[in-house]
């Protein structure tokens, strides 16, 4: 090969891992977030490089050994997976003792590819076409995604282009204000009783005692957050949406457009609302809405945080902490000042005097986990928002940690959710408050393997709604999400919007065009899970 071809070793090299990592999380966040690491790995390498240069002052020789420690390095996780198998604890793979044999390996093996190169330069031609040939796997895959990108869009993505907002029955001046809390993964009732071990009964008698309907046999249309919000802000399965057809399916960016233009926010528009959204998961965001809060950029650090977990730049971060250099990455309070200050935005928006519809997208029950139990110890913290099989994948941790975390969590969040109720209630002016979730807990559930899945427990979820001057009598017991908002706008502003089948989906986050009709199978684990609470509780 060309004399400065040998370059493309350790570049290729530095690519690989993190390109690797979001191609295997392409559904967590945009390729957008990963550029900043994908950067730092590329300079990680430079740095290297240099070092290994000026050892010899020979390029080949210092190509060969970056390339071959920085794939070591940056493949780290496998290591530390081995300590594990062993018998080592979570966080005794992380000591920097436990590092130094692993180290040297790494160095070793870095200086024979310098001694090997040396001696046969020739050797650095099969290494360039094997890295190559491994960039090649991600790199097709991001490819695919872009293809389906460029396929999906054509011109702005709207629901229904030919869409006419109806007209209620209300004026203007006697609308109840509507706060809407998506909290992200809630589990039903019945589901933290038999899975979680965990009594949810007292939070929703609070909520029955304060007015609220609480749907007893609730379930998700789509297992999948994107497709489930798509679907119920939109008030229609995926298939009825034109956006959605072909490739738009697998575009992630499809979805978050159709978030931001879903019908929910025309209809509330035409009936005299204004908006009022956060900016807490960027897939997620209504740009163009009257109020846009943002909340702390620290908490979109995602991508990074995961990454640096899979390899030896995770070390690295310890030694430069213990040198008091580290980067401020969100820590435990963080997240949770973040979700109680969305809480408190929503009791001030609540008070508005033209009319608001505020909806706030709260990432809680869902990992990380940054809330307790009164008096109980808190599990080890991680502020990697990831869930189910990828919670356990990156935190090297099972499903009886995410089991203790969840109920401490939900137990938690119960009492903000609580103090955040009643604030509103006490408004003077008429109020409409909602609670649901996009899908279920995540525990049992597995990304790449729907045998190893859970699906009672991942499309059992919550719906609760309240309305300050109006009765809850349309609402029914197994009712699914696609129907919340057609029966709020219907029941209480006047609209005649359409109902539908409830229907539940599974949604593969692989192959998005392979969901399949579960609700049978649903209706069977009911039954063999002893079926959920009765819808007319005793009085206890």
């Amino acid at each position: 090969m060309k004399k400065h071809l040998h370059i493309l070793f350790p570049v290729a090299m530095g690519l690989y891992p993190p390109l690797l990592f979001y191609s295997i999380n392409l559904y967590l966040f945009p390729l957008s977030e990963m550029t900043e690491t994908i950067f730092l790995s590329l300079l990680f390498c430079g740095v290297l490089w240099v070092v290994f240069y000026m050892m010899r002052r020979q390029a080949i020789e210092a190509s060969a050994a970056t390339g071959v420690l920085s794939f070591l390095l940056l493949s780290h996780n496998h290591y530390r997976s081995l300590l594990a198998a062993i018998g080592f604890s979570e966080v005794e793979t992380y000591r920097l003792l436990m590092q130094l044999p692993y180290l040297a390996v790494c160095v070793l093996f870095a200086l024979l590819a310098m001694r090997l190169v040396r001696h046969k330069p020739g050797l650095i031609d099969p290494a360039i076409v094997f890295c190559l040939v491994l960039l090649a796997f991600p790199s097709t895959s991001l490819g695919r995604t872009m293809y389906a990108v460029y396929s999906a869009r054509n011109g702005v993505i709207t629901a229904r282009s030919t869409d006419t907002p109806p007209t209620g029955n209300k004026p203007v001046s006697t609308l109840p204000n509507i706060t809407v809390l998506m909290l992200d993964g809630y589990a039903r009732a019945d589901v933290l009783k038999k899975l979680y071990r965990y009594d949810n009964g007292p939070f929703v008698r609070a909520l029955e005692e304060r007015g609220f309907f609480v749907a007893s046999g609730s379930r998700c249309n789509y297992s999948g957050t994107l497709a489930s919000l798509v679907s119920t802000l939109n008030m229609s399965y995926l298939d009825s949406l034109d956006a959605l057809k072909g490739e738009g399916l697998q575009d992630r960016m499809v979805f978050s457009e159709l978030f931001s233009s879903a019908r929910i926010w025309s209809i509330a528009k035409g009936l005299g609302y204004s908006i009022a959204s956060f900016d807490a998961v960027s897939m997620l965001v209504k740009k163009d809405s009257d109020i846009l809060i943002q909340v702390d950029a620290a908490m979109h650090d995602f991508p990074g945080y995961s990454f640096s977990k899979q390899t030896f730049l995770v070390i690295i971060q310890k030694a430069l902490g213990t040198a008091g250099l580290e980067k401020h990455s969100p820590s435990r309070e963080d997240w949770r000042s973040s979700i109680i200050n969305m809480l408190r935005h929503s009791v001030h928006l609540s008070s508005s005097i033209p009319p608001m519809l505020t909806f706030v997208h709260i990432l809680s029950p869902h990992p990380p986990f940054v809330f307790a139990r009164p008096g109980h110890q808190r599990v080890p913290f991680s502020p990697v928002p990831a869930d189910g099989s990828n919670f356990h994948r990156i935190n090297g941790t099972g499903v009886e940690y995410f089991v203790e975390a969840y109920a401490q969590q939900v137990e938690g969040l119960n009492i903000a959710l609580l103090e955040t109720i009643d604030d509103i209630r006490s408004q003077s002016r008429p109020q409409i408050i909602i609670l649901f979730s996009d899908h279920g807990a995540g525990a049992h559930f597995d990304y790449d393997h729907k045998e190893n899945c859970n699906d009672w427990e991942r499309m059992s979820n919550l719906i609760a709604v309240y309305y300050s001057d109006g009765e809850t009598t349309s609402f029914y017991n197994d009712m699914t999400t696609i129907n919340l908002f057609p029966i709020v706008f219907n029941s209480w502003l006047g609209t005649s919007l359409s109902m539908h089948e409830d229907i539940s989906f599974r949604w593969p986050f692989l192959s998005p065009d392979e969901m399949e009709d579960i609700s049978d199978t649903l209706d069977a684990m009911d039954e063999a899970y002893g079926g959920p609470p009765p819808l007319v509780r005793e009085a206890e």
